[in-house]
């Protein structure tokens, strides 16, 4: 079933005016982590994953859920681009500072970002309502790192699907791809961390 903002408003009790609403930057959220879609009337209903989510993990319990509304958060067409661009440089460098991570990413952006931008992002990564327990990155006083992603043969099926997801986006009309063509389209990779060679054994 779809709902209008306004019905999603009066469901959830959270405010729609003018000056406090609310309403659409969660939905902004809920998009960039394809749980939902909006559909032609502008009114918005669960994705195919946001269905598997509220049948299965609504509370974002299962760390699974949250790397896999990661993966999605920091696509490059429906995802937050400070996100993505955070993570491009976390993957390189691992473990940082919040002052490097505002500099480096306004330099990636060419544009300067004001540092209060980060505030949701670390928020969300660190509450454990959200990503917390995923420990995605962890922050101890003034170092921000980024974890090693999950192994255990519990997670296999998430990296297959997702690696199907992102295959039927951008090479529906391919036979074959390599797996380095793949991983630079997709960015999959830096946003989670791991190296081409690590990322296809867990495929294999």
């Amino acid at each position: 079933k779809s709902c209008s903002v306004e019905e999603i408003s009066d469901r959830t009790g959270i405010p729609n005016g003018k000056s406090s609403g609310k309403v659409v930057p969660h939905l902004r959220y809920l998009q960039g982590m394809n749980l939902i879609e909006a559909t032609e009337s502008g009114w918005y209903q669960l994705t195919p994953f946001g269905k598997v989510v509220f049948e299965n993990d609504r509370s974002f319990s299962d760390s699974l859920t949250a790397w896999c509304c990661h993966a999605f958060m920091c696509d490059e067409d429906n995802g937050a681009i400070l996100y993505r661009e955070i993570f491009n440089y976390l993957s390189a460098c691992h473990k940082t500072t919040r002052q490097e991570i505002v500099k480096c990413v306004s330099q990636n952006l060419h544009t300067k970002v004001d540092e209060s931008s980060f505030s949701p992002f670390f928020g969300f990564y660190t509450n454990e309502s959200a990503f917390g327990d995923a420990k995605i990155i962890t922050i101890s006083q003034e170092e921000i790192k980024m974890s090693n992603p999950p192994m255990q043969k519990s997670f296999i099926p998430m990296y297959g699907a997702i690696v199907c997801f992102y295959l039927e986006k951008y090479f529906s009309n391919r036979e074959q791809v390599s797996s380095i063509e793949f991983l630079k389209r997709t960015n999959l990779s830096n946003i989670f961390g791991i190296m081409e060679h690590d990322f296809v054994s867990l495929l294999e």
